[in-house]
């Protein structure tokens, strides 16, 4: 079990929180990690946070676990990715005995399983929840997926997604959520001041996310003399070093090195800070992720440009590129912007994350179809 000294519990709106509960439903929900300080995944604490208001319990088994601060009617439970070391196939086995160990001797402290993107817990579990008749509810959104996938899905009473381009949309039973954005944390304003004529690129730098596609563009608009200021944030894995090297050096072998900057990936909670210095905010991933710093980012005022069509259905279709001479031309227009339509679009689209994206609405739908069905 994972015993942190960095795990609390956060009791100070505790008796607000819990005056939600729906019908005593206790939760098993599996993910990659529970850490606020991930760069990729500290959101899920705060998702952890608003089921906790909607369920009577809530156990999580997580893979890692860092830093949280959770309502007490919430356990963590690490298989200990954080610490373990060992050959890879030995690592994998003892993750497997303790998934299983954990979801058997909790069995009577969970009525439902919902599993978050990692569909290995579910072909790794989902034999005993069958057995012990727990409801297995996944979520997971990408374009990509194979035949594993099917096979979570078989075990899966429903599969949640976001994008309609996403891989799990395909199933009956698939049911699209909103994205799910803490938008009382991600708002304008702050004590930062949003730098004019700024762009931002956010995100893992990996060729799947296409970075390199924003550095063709803004050399394309920077031949035709606008001045702006790019900044790269992004982690990286070990794998993708070499790539990351190859755009830096780009930039600094280019007319790009006084406009361009790069910068390491950032803990979840400091990335609204982040959004609120920048006027437009570049994501590159394709259809079939619909990726929720999107969200973050309108949410936050920094007004996305993207190569999703989930996002464009959305939104309108001047947001959306296909290749870096189209981007090139939407950051040249979005740039030349009056500031009162600047505004004008941030207010519409933040108006759009709190209507229908929020976290709390997310919460609301997934404890009705997890709630009613069970």
């Amino acid at each position: 079990m994972n015993s942190k000294s960095s795990m609390s519990h956060d009791t100070s709106n505790e008796e607000g929180m819990r005056t939600g509960l729906s019908h005593g439903v206790n939760l098993l929900v599996c993910a990659q990690t529970v850490d606020i300080k991930d760069p990729f995944n500290g959101f899920f604490v705060e998702w952890l946070r608003e089921m906790s208001s909607h369920f009577s319990s809530v156990h999580v088994i997580s893979l890692s676990a860092g830093e949280y601060y959770l309502p007490s009617n919430v356990r963590v439970l690490s298989l200990g990715k954080e610490s373990v070391r060992g050959p890879r196939f030995v690592v994998r086995f003892r993750y497997i005995w303790l998934l299983l160990q954990y979801s058997w001797s909790l069995r009577r402290e969970y009525d439902s399983v919902f599993v978050h993107q990692s569909q290995e817990f579910i072909l790794s579990a989902g034999f005993l929840w069958a057995l012990l008749r727990k409801p297995v509810y996944l979520w997971r959104n990408h374009y990509a997926g194979n035949i594993l996938t099917d096979i979570a899905a078989y075990f899966s009473r429903k599969v949640f997604y976001t994008s309609h381009f996403s891989y799990t949309a395909k199933y009956k039973h698939s049911v699209a959520m909103p994205v799910g954005v803490d938008v009382e944390q991600f708002a304008p304003g702050g004590d930062v001041e949003r730098r004019a004529r700024s762009i931002l690129f956010l995100g893992r730098i990996t060729p799947s996310k296409r970075p390199h596609m924003l550095l063709e563009a803004l050399s394309i608009v920077q031949k035709k003399s606008i001045s702006f200021k790019a900044s790269l944030y992004g982690s990286y894995l070990p794998s993708d070093s070499t790539y990351r090297e190859e755009l830096i050096q780009k930039v600094n072998t280019s007319a790009l090195k006084d406009s361009v900057t790069f910068h390491e990936g950032i803990p979840h909670k400091d990335v609204p800070r982040v959004f609120n210095q920048f006027e437009l905010y570049v994501n590159l991933a394709q259809s079939g992720m619909l990726d929720k710093t999107i969200f973050e980012a309108a949410a936050c005022g920094a007004v996305p440009l993207t190569a999703s069509k989930d996002y464009a259905d959305m939104a309108g279709e001047q947001f959306l590129f296909e290749n870096a001479e189209d981007l090139a031309k939407k950051l040249e227009q979005f740039l030349g912007m009056p500031e009162n339509k600047k505004d004008e679009l941030r207010s519409r689209i933040r108006a759009l994350v709190v209507q229908k994206h929020s976290l709390k609405e997310l919460g609301r739908l997934l404890s009705v179809q997890m709630v009613a069905l069970n």
